[in-house]
């Protein structure tokens, strides 16, 4: 997402002052759209809103007397999921349902780790989670192949506000600094919504080859995930030099015995066979939609 650089009225008004300090002709011409002031010039410029602000007692912020008009960050910055939603329940933001949600939209947000560049990420907002969630996964639309090499799942790829996996660094940077939880949202080919929730969720660093943790289910999914709880995560390409990711057509934290696999081939409805979509404790055939998502305190 591109944010958008609104200017404050002190700005603005230091503007105003700036070009009325130039010649007439150079103010007419700045005015009409000639930005370009001799780099001699702006520094003059420079000192005389310095010494108008040393008169007047106004508090200039050093973006504005050295000429920082940089754009790529919003005024605003909200760090999480939860502040959005926040928002868009004052009516401050406009709402995209996609997939499982009801309520909710692709945001940039700013954590702490990304506090610079932020992250892409689908705050899922809706009502009847009972808790604001951060999707990392979503599959839906079949648009995206999730049959890719470590980097990829390493870095992340697709849309995020289509098909997308959010990357295994950044949940790790996420899932590490508080007390997380795993929500994972299923749909079967019945239309047939099922959700599994993990009350603690974390994944690894790269040296772990960022290791699943979940513990604590709740639900009426079935608790397909538990095998795969302290396993290393697994693709073509991996480290590990696991052979799953082949055998199965994805990349998965594969657990012994093998019981899920939310990474594999999309199927359509006429061809839901194995290996798919797949969390043994609903069906033996590929499933319809899926999603997983987290929050953290």
């Amino acid at each position: 997402m591109t944010a958008i650089c609104q200017k404050s009225a002190l700005s603005t008004e230091l503007e105003e002052i700036e070009i009325e300090m130039q010649s007439p002709e150079r103010a007419e011409r700045q005015r009409g759209g000639d930005q370009f002031v001799q780099p001699r010039e702006r520094e003059n410029i420079f000192l005389y809103l310095l010494v108008i602000a040393v008169t007047f007692g106004i508090s200039l912020p050093f973006g504005v007397l050295w000429g920082d008009r940089r754009c790529n960050t919003p005024a605003i910055k909200v760090e999480n999921c939860s502040v959005w939603c926040d928002g868009i329940e004052k009516g401050n933001h406009q709402n995209k349902p996609i997939g499982f949600a009801t309520q909710g939209a692709p945001v940039t947000i700013y954590p702490e780790f990304t506090y610079k560049t932020g992250v892409d990420v689908y705050c899922d907002c809706s009502p009847d989670s009972n808790n604001v969630w951060t999707v990392f996964q979503r599959r839906r639309e079949g648009n995206v192949n999730f049959y890719r090499n470590w980097q990829s799942y390493v870095d992340g790829f697709g849309k995020f506000d289509e098909d997308y996996w959010l990357g295994l660094e950044t949940l790790n940077q996420f899932t590490r600094r508080g007390k997380c939880s795993l929500r994972v949202d299923i749909l079967d080919w019945n239309s047939t919504a099922h959700y599994a929730e993990y009350s603690a969720f974390s994944v690894g660093d790269p040296s772990s080859l960022y290791t699943l943790s979940v513990h604590n289910y709740t639900g009426n999914a079935g608790d397909a995930l538990n095998s795969s709880s302290g396993v290393q995560f697994c693709s073509i390409g991996s480290p590990s030099e696991c052979t799953e990711a082949e055998e199965h057509n994805g990349a998965w934290w594969f657990g012994t015995p093998y019981t899920s696999h939310l990474n594999g081939i999309y199927r359509s409805e006429d061809v839901r066979v194995l290996p798919g979509i797949y969390w043994s404790t609903l069906s033996e055939e590929s499933l319809k939609a899926v999603e997983m998502k987290f929050r953290c305190e």
